[in-house]
């Protein structure tokens, strides 16, 4: 990566971040953004390109996930103009789905993060990105994390989100989920034997790191500072296809993360002595903020990713 200010060569990185509802797709969103430079960032939703209200999609008989209810055109045309290097005007709507709000004004910045419920769901749109990602968190956890989202954010009832979530399962299976097949890297967060009922600052991560995912050096990386067994790369098959699979213990000791997020840090931002960002690993839970270890080593190496897609870019631009 050349630099953390907003000077933008060439096209922007597009980078998707899909998966299900409360799937953690803006809490993936907020730590990248704080990695690479909230100045650097354009931010879009495609969840705010719906085509109905709350009450209108009920009236149609359509769940929150269906693709019939919402504009997927105009989110590949903005898609495509961001690419170009030109704003787009983008609808909003109010997180209760309720009422659309004045349309906000997003330029392009060096680096464009999208993330929704549909970003991958036809050609033209996957087309657009230069680094997908897709997160399936385990089904439990998944379920707890929309609870508290809901519950805390929407003052609805345990009982209602847990009947969204049964009626939203069909559309979610047969809309979302096939869209993983597209995706660089896949990322699951889901509880360890040890720490079974954790769904939050102990969780483990695993990445399906696919070929198509920009080579950023990590084995070398990981046998220069040896993590130990608690931060393993693995070769693996995914979907039938040989992979690299990276899996972070939650439980991974203080030190060799310390280790590992300065190499990495070190290897976004070659040249700098600033210190990695002590919030990089933060997300809401159900006691207020906490932070994950397994996250901040998560979120390094998907920024390595995009810092090695923006430094190859700007080669082939000099």
């Amino acid at each position: 990566m050349r630099d953390r200010n907003n000077n933008m060569q060439g096209s922007p990185i597009v980078v998707g971040i899909v998966g299900d509802s409360a799937s953690g797709k803006t809490t993936i969103a907020n730590g990248l953004a704080k990695i690479l430079g909230e100045n650097r960032i354009a931010r879009l939703n495609c969840d705010d390109y719906h085509r109905y209200s709350r009450a209108q999609r009920i009236k149609h008989g359509l769940s929150a996930v269906h693709t019939e209810g919402y504009f997927l055109d105009i989110v590949d045309q903005h898609l495509s103009l961001l690419k170009q290097g030109n704003p787009v005007l983008k609808p909003v709507i109010d997180p209760g789905m309720e009422n659309f709000l004045a349309p906000q004004y997003v330029e392009p910045k060096p680096i464009v993060l999208v993330e929704g419920l549909l970003g991958y769901f036809d050609h033209a749109m996957r087309a657009r990105y230069d680094l997908r990602l897709f997160l399936e968190p385990a089904s439990e956890v998944r379920i707890r994390w929309k609870i508290r989202h809901d519950t805390g954010r929407f003052g609805r009832s345990e009982a209602a989100v847990v009947k969204e979530l049964a009626q939203l399962k069909v559309d979610e299976e047969a809309l979302v989920r096939p869209q993983r097949r597209w995706a660089d890297i896949v990322v699951r967060f889901a509880p360890s034997e040890r720490y079974r009922h954790d769904t939050g600052p102990l969780l483990s991560a695993s990445m399906v790191l696919r070929p198509s995912a920009p080579d950023i050096g990590l084995y070398e990386l990981m046998q220069r500072i040896n993590p130990g067994p608690a931060m393993r790369l693995e070769l693996d098959r995914d979907m039938g296809l040989p992979v690299d699979r990276m899996v972070i213990e939650g439980d991974i000791g203080t030190e060799q993360c310390a280790a590992m997020q300065r190499a990495m840090w070190a290897a976004i931002y070659p040249g700098e002595k600033t210190a990695v960002g002590e919030a990089i690993g933060e997300f809401t839970s159900e006691s207020g903020t906490s932070s994950s270890r397994s996250l901040a080593l998560t979120l390094l190496i998907v920024a390595l990713h995009v810092g090695k897609l923006e430094s190859g870019r700007a080669a082939a631009l000099s």
